[in-house]
């Protein structure tokens, strides 16, 4: 919960990766939809590393409001990765 995704992606691609080629998936379209959960858990409360950096230069505005704003990023971003699995 304290890594960011491209560092979440390095250390965990070489152990999920022989899996993934076992299973015969497309490894860019693994790939994709890797990188699109990684900027999903950076928008995310209650721990997304972007909301602390939204909330310390917005300072008059409630984690309430920050939250409230992000759905408008997150619901299209778990519609896209709906899509991906399904095409998947």
């Amino acid at each position: 919960m304290f890594i960011d995704s491209v560092s979440l992606i390095l250390m965990t691609l070489p152990v999920i990766f022989p899996i993934i080629a076992a299973s015969r998936l497309d490894p860019i379209w693994f790939g994709v939809i890797m990188v699109k959960f990684g900027e999903l858990g950076l928008i995310l409360p209650p721990v997304g590393m972007n909301l602390y950096v939204i909330k310390r230069v917005a300072l008059d505005s409630s984690r309430g409001d920050i939250y409230k704003g992000v759905t408008w990023f997150a619901v299209p971003d778990f519609c896209t990765l709906t899509i991906f699995i399904l095409l998947l």
